[in-house]
């Protein structure tokens, strides 16, 4: 039921849960320095991970050689690593955990299509000199791709952000769906060798903008409990408390402006981060202009036009009420678009309200 409503009778539910929008969220800016070219033969950087003794390893993307490269701020080649056992699919992102073991993922699926996902685990690279290795595999489907491929409009299993946290790995989606939800797809998945299903945590409103939505990589830091998203143009910063990430609570930080992308992402300290882009191909310090959490974010229980309202009645049925001029939409928690608002079983679900003036809010609510 969609329409216009001056009084609303019975019991309702107004829309509740943490703001995602990008218009009341704090957008802050993170400043650019390059700090040196990669070294050859680096082409297409699509991953970082920093050693604790200051180095970085980085590999090229998709078609590119099964290699690993180590080098160092100056932009020195310090040493090139082949994979024995595998080829480069479509490498994506690099983590490396605390005891330095990397874990490199070939899980690019710009079409939603593949069956051969997987998680190389390479054993600490420190505690051996040889040129070539040979890597246990994490490999993997999601738990809720039941479809493959997935048609255009869930096109939402592209992972190109891999972190370690803790004893597991979180995986996020460059969501590559038709029209875009503005969602990324968080998973999880253990952190040793073996056949699984990716379990989904979360999703996360990002923004339906391609350039500013799309999740390019991803980095936590266990010392500082601070886990960073990478898309195009911007950064995404939550952090960790007791012993969970805060998926509601992030600030933007949006980049300078970048003929290509940055794929690949990596913490610093807690007010920098490194960063590698694929073409012409350099390493890069962001500092953070604002410290990560200096301004509370602004939180609202309902929408900023109170003639929106949504709610469950005391049948079962699913009521709406907008503005004429205003459409929605509405996102299970996968980030799927539900297109039978009436047969929506109960749960927990994000609202997307667009407004004439040309605003746009998300909301979490629970129907």
């Amino acid at each position: 039921m969609l329409g216009k409503k001056n009084t609303l009778l019975g019991v309702y539910l107004f829309l509740i849960g943490t703001l995602f929008s990008q218009n009341s969220r704090p957008t802050f800016t993170a400043s650019q320095r390059k700090v040196c070219s990669l070294p050859s033969p680096i082409t297409e950087s699509s991953g970082l991970a920093l050693t604790k003794n200051g180095t970085f390893w980085t590999h090229g993307d998709g078609k590119n050689p099964a290699q690993l490269y180590e080098f160092d701020s100056s932009g020195f080649l310090l040493r090139t690593l082949n994979l024995s056992n595998g080829t480069n699919v479509d490498w994506e992102d690099l983590s490396i955990d605390q005891q330095g073991n990397l874990f490199l993922s070939d899980a690019g699926n710009n079409d939603c299509d593949r069956t051969d996902l997987k998680i190389y685990i390479i054993m600490d690279p420190s505690k051996h000199d040889s040129t070539a290795v040979h890597a246990e595999s994490i490999n993997f489907t999601f738990e809720d791709q039941t479809v493959i491929p997935s048609p255009i409009g869930n096109r939402n299993f592209d992972i190109e952000g891999l972190a370690v946290y803790k004893d597991s790995l979180m995986l996020f989606t460059k969501n590559r769906s038709s029209p875009s939800s503005g969602y990324t797809k968080v998973y999880r998945l253990p952190k040793y060798a073996g056949n699984f299903k990716a379990l989904l945590v979360d999703s996360i409103f990002v923004q339906t903008h391609i350039q500013l939505g799309r999740i390019t990589g991803a980095d936590f830091d266990e010392d500082l409990g601070l886990l960073v998203l990478q898309t195009l143009q911007q950064l995404l910063v939550f952090r960790s408390e007791n012993e969970h990430i805060q998926w509601d609570t992030f600030n933007y930080y949006r980049l300078p402006y970048h003929t290509d992308q940055y794929e690949a992402i990596e913490w610093k300290d807690a007010w920098h981060l490194w960063a590698t882009d694929e073409v012409p191909g350099n390493l890069y310090e962001f500092t953070l202009v604002d410290k990560p959490f200096l301004y509370p974010l602004k939180s609202e229980t309902v929408f900023p036009n109170s003639q929106v309202q949504i709610y469950r009645d005391a049948a079962g049925t699913i009521q709406i009420y907008i503005p004429t001029g205003t459409s929605i939409q509405i996102f299970d928690v996968s980030g799927r678009l539900c297109d039978a608002l009436q047969d929506l079983p109960p749960g927990i679900y994000t609202v997307l309200i667009s407004f004439s003036d040309g605003s746009s809010h998300a909301k979490k609510i629970i129907l």
